[in-house]
């Protein structure tokens, strides 16, 4: 997962994970810290006709999407720390968020 700005990103890697939508594992998600500003999650996927993406803020509140691919799902935010969760069927995706730097 990559957060970036005008002025700068920040780069998380993590081991590849399992695919989403097994009955092991419905869902993934990765938290992210962000400034204050706008906030893009893009995210990308084959083999799969749609996927869903989900942000969590601190309180527990969500907005989600769902489609093919490529999702999109920007949202204002407050700096702190956010859960964004995929689901959906069961494929190999690319998170990417883009936002000001916390």
């Amino acid at each position: 997962m990559t957060v970036a700005n005008g002025l700068g990103s920040t780069s998380a890697i993590s081991a590849i994970s399992a695919p989403v939508g097994n009955p092991a594992n419905a869902s993934r998600s990765f938290t992210v810290a962000v400034g204050a500003g706008l906030a893009d999650a893009r995210l990308s996927f084959t083999k799969c006709s749609s996927l869903t993406l989900a942000i969590y803020n601190p309180g527990g509140s969500s907005v989600s999407t769902s489609g093919p691919s490529v999702v999109v799902l920007d949202s204002s935010l407050a700096a702190g720390s956010y859960t964004y969760q995929v689901s959906g069927a069961r494929c190999s995706f690319t998170l990417t968020v883009t936002s000001p730097s916390p």
